[in-house]
């Protein structure tokens, strides 16, 4: 009877390590057509402890932020406080930096982990990395730092949105505004002299509100068009889309109507976007670029033009297009110069301003500036352009190139992959801030071990994580100084 016992255990145990030689052949030829796949299975059931934790499949992107004495780089999965004097680095944070506000950072990590989690936001002291509060929610979706406040967007169970308004010292709850029905949102708001302008989207309405930034307070609110964009926020007016053909501006302070101005809807009767100067309110729509006077809302010209972004100066407007930047003077709308991208950085006809990857960084120092994103022959080619504000001649160019593409790696017998990488670009001053990052995951080949542990842990190799930090002199592009961190560690 014992060996009957004992050759049924055999049998089982055989049965077993065949089903798991069966389950390893499928995951080989997982891995086989879509590497990253694998990892992402894997990575849902196994974390290897004792290493440091990569979420794998992680969107990661710059971002950055800098104050008088500071340049701040947030990315994951680590986030670094540089001196704005010679870079070096005075903090590391082991999350993404969002804001920064005397001398606190903070961070967020928000559904990164495949193993599910709540989102935490952290406030920490810049000069020891003594945490000062934290909070922690399964339905907090993003937080940022607005005019002194940092405002939740949280969903309810029920399907609400809630607008959360903290005090960024102690992290204590100011106020919050729940939607009253359910599907709904609220964007984060807009603030100015210590009013929030909130926008409540629902599936058939739209409503901006006008709350007191201190305690919450509604002082009045207005309905909009279902689809309108955030609205333009001007020092004494609001801009708001009212109906399909009419944007209607309102005083900032007790929500009293100003004018309205009608513009003709073109194909999807989209606006696209708005901009301001103080003096000219200028409107994007689907064919058509609007200038009109801020006080007045008189019409002062209009050019057939739908660019993808648009910043303006006190004299001059600038239009980025998909093959180019434009400059158009303020007041008449004539054209005053154009510069054509570079080939690879010329956007495609179907990108619209939510894909825009050619950034207006600003105008300053007689030069207006900005970042060109793109690819070619496999790699990121990302670059700071600076022109003469005058005649919009290159005054000078700074650019790096990243590989965008899977790389075959012989002396690990396996294989490399670009997991993610991006550059962000700052204006602050004479000083433009140019910031990159890269992450490169090898995957090892898989070798047949009666270790789960050890068969697991063949896939899970070393992920090595770069981030290049320059200061560029904005007159002549010349680096101030360059700072370089590398970090390796397993994906888990």
């Amino acid at each position: 009877m014992k060996n009957a016992i004992q050759g049924r255990r055999s049998l089982s145990y055989l049965f077993l390590l065949v089903a798991l030689a069966v389950c390893v052949c499928l995951q080989i030829i997982i891995a086989a057509v879509q590497p990253q796949g694998l990892l992402a299975v894997l990575a849902s059931l196994f974390r290897a402890p004792g290493y440091v934790s990569y979420p794998y499949n992680t969107s990661i992107q710059v971002t950055l932020l800098s104050s008088p004495t500071g340049l701040y780089a947030g990315t994951v999965p680590n986030s670094f406080a540089l001196r704005a004097g010679d870079g070096a680095v005075a903090q590391k944070v082991p999350e993404r930096l969002f804001a920064v506000d005397k001398d606190i950072l903070y961070t967020d990590t928000f559904t990164s982990d495949l193993q599910g989690g709540a989102a935490q936001v952290r406030a920490i002291r810049e000069s020891d990395g003594k945490e000062l509060w934290s909070y922690a929610s399964e339905n907090l979706k993003d937080a940022r730092l607005i005019d002194g406040i940092l405002f939740f967007s949280i969903s309810s169970t029920s399907g609400q949105g809630i607008l959360q308004a903290r005090d960024p010292t102690s992290g204590r709850l100011l106020w919050q505004y729940s939607c009253s029905i359910q599907n709904c949102s609220v964007n984060f708001p807009q603030v100015q002299q210590d009013i929030a302008y909130a926008v409540v989207q629902g599936s058939s309405y739209s409503t901006l509100l006008a709350l007191r930034a201190s305690d919450g307070k509604l002082l009045w609110q207005v309905s909009q068009y279902p689809y309108a964009l955030q609205p333009l926020l001007d020092a004494d007016h609001l801009l708001v889309r009212t109906s399909t053909d009419t944007l209607t501006a309102y005083r900032a302070t007790d929500g009293r109507m100003l004018w309205q101005i009608h513009v003709v809807p073109g194909e999807g009767s989209d606006v696209l976007g708005t901009a301001s100067n103080g003096t000219i309110d200028l409107i994007s729509s689907s064919s058509t670029l609007y200038a009109f006077n801020a006080a007045r809302g008189a019409h002062l010209w209009q050019r057939q033009d739908n660019p993808l972004a648009m910043q303006m100066s006190n004299s001059t407007i600038y239009l980025s297009e998909p093959a180019g930047l434009i400059a158009l003077n303020a007041t008449s709308g004539q054209q005053m110069w154009q510069q054509i991208y570079p080939s690879w950085a010329i956007q495609t006809a179907n990108h619209t301003s939510s894909e825009q990857r050619n950034t207006l960084l600003g105008e300053a120092n007689g030069k207006v500036y900005m970042l060109l994103k793109g690819s070619q022959n496999g790699f990121a080619m990302d670059s700071v352009f600076a022109y003469n504000a005058s005649d919009g001649q290159l005054s000078w160019q700074r650019g790096f190139t990243l590989p965008t593409m899977p790389e075959m790696s012989a002396s690990t017998g396996g294989q490399s992959f670009v997991v993610g990488n991006d550059m962000e670009a700052l204006l602050d001053g004479n000083t433009i801030y140019f910031t990159g990052y890269e992450a490169v995951t090898t995957i090892a080949y898989f070798h047949m071990t009666l270790s789960v542990y050890q068969a697991l842990n063949s896939f899970f190799n070393m992920t090595t994580f770069t981030l290049i930090s320059e200061a560029l002199d904005g007159q002549t592009g010349s680096v101030k100084w360059q700072n370089q961190q590398v970090e390796q560690f397993h994906v888990a």
